[in-house]
């Protein structure tokens, strides 16, 4: 019991003190207001679609809304062999200066395996001319300043990478609720680490990246033959060739909108995939992080374990409980109050023993089992 105590007592404050770190580094990053652009970068704007024809629509219309010239912008559309009517409502843009590729006409389905979105992706920006990059999905949306934002601090950094907030929007359930302040937390985390200049994760749905950097690093050579990955691996790949040159835009102007999953398989899937990656980081410092936020999640399920035989560890239970709510309650109320969302925080406890078992079950399964991600399976 006395070795299994230490043990568990060592990763409960190791956990803390990693949240007072996120905490910290999310405090001292500041928030950004856009200022004027020089009306000079030229922008290309590039996402990968399949069968989004419920949303393509909506996302297209925000982009083509930009209050960002129009001349220094252009906009494509990397179809990825769709049976929908995806192709057909892009087609309905290219009035507006939206080009559409369509992957099937390029490539055979042998060709664009296995990482299907990256090879889309690199279709799209091949296409393209714009000295900044920006990706975001087919599912999202975005405030007409969005562009202008983006901009103006990649003019004012001159980085390589900028990362920016997304979060969820339009929830309905208690299920999609708990979803939106789980990623609120991932997107502060995302914040936090990159203001001491420690890339640990970012979002493809809201990405800006210098052309010069993209090419300089050979795009996604090298993990184009990993699934998962266009965003977080590329980034990993710019920030070790380029140290400090990855920065996150905390900025309301910038926030990018998309949708929770409906159903916890959708869910589950989502999140498997995700997880698929981490075992392609190839900083330890990140492999470091994600192993102790597993083990400690891990040993708060095998100390309730334990309690059931021996009421001694009740009070360890206890411990490892308070000290993490304590930790993440401070850094969800900081990153909520960014976002204007603190409403969300009466989630936070009904909400910590699914984070707990789903960090443990998704953790497992992002390294044992493949997944399906629109129709395809993805190792």
């Amino acid at each position: 019991m006395m070795i299994y105590t230490i043990i568990v007592l060592l990763l409960t404050v190791c956990y803390t003190l990693l949240f007072i770190f996120y905490l910290a580094g999310w405090l001292l990053l500041p928030e950004y207001t856009p200022g004027d652009v020089s009306g000079h970068t030229t922008v290309s704007i590039v996402l990968a679609a399949r069968n989004e024809e419920q949303n393509i629509g909506r996302l297209l219309g925000d982009l083509t809304s930009q209050d960002y010239p129009s001349a220094l912008t252009n906009i494509v559309v990397a179809d990825d062999c769709s049976t929908d009517k995806t192709a057909e409502i892009v087609s309905s843009f290219q009035s507006k200066g939206v080009k559409l590729i369509r992957m099937q006409e390029l490539f055979s389905n042998e060709e664009h395996q296995p990482a299907y979105k990256k090879k889309a992706l690199q279709t799209g920006i091949a296409a393209t001319t714009g000295e900044l990059i920006i990706t975001t999905d087919a599912d999202c949306s975005m405030d007409a300043g969005w562009l202008t934002a983006i901009v103006s601090f990649y003019e004012k950094q001159r980085c390589n990478m900028i990362v920016s907030p997304v979060t969820y929007s339009g929830e309905r359930s208690f299920f999609e609720l708990f979803q939106s302040l789980d990623f609120m937390g991932m997107i502060g985390i995302t914040g936090g680490t990159l203001q001491f200049n420690f890339p640990v994760m970012c979002n493809g749905a809201n990405l800006a990246f210098r052309r010069l950097a993209f090419d300089q690093v050979n795009g996604y050579e090298g993990i184009s033959q990993i699934a998962s990955g266009d965003d977080v691996l590329l980034m990993l790949k710019i920030a070790a060739k380029w140290k400090g040159t990855v920065h996150f835009m905390k900025c309301h102007e910038a926030v990018v909108r998309t949708s929770a999953q409906k159903t916890w398989s959708a869910f589950v899937q989502q999140r498997i995939r995700w997880a698929s990656k981490s075992r392609y980081y190839s900083d330890w410092r990140i492999t470091a992080n994600l192993a102790l936020v597993y083990l400690f999640n891990f040993s708060i399920l095998t100390t309730a374990l334990y309690c059931l035989f021996s009421n001694s560890y009740f009070y360890l239970l206890l411990f490892q409980l308070l000290l993490k709510m304590i930790a993440e309650f401070g850094f969800f109320a900081a990153v909520t109050a960014f976002f204007r969302r603190r409403s969300l925080l009466w989630m936070f406890l009904p909400a910590q023993m699914m984070h707990i078992i789903y960090i443990v079950l998704i953790g497992a399964l992002g390294n044992l089992v493949s997944t399906l991600w629109k129709g395809r399976k993805i190792k």
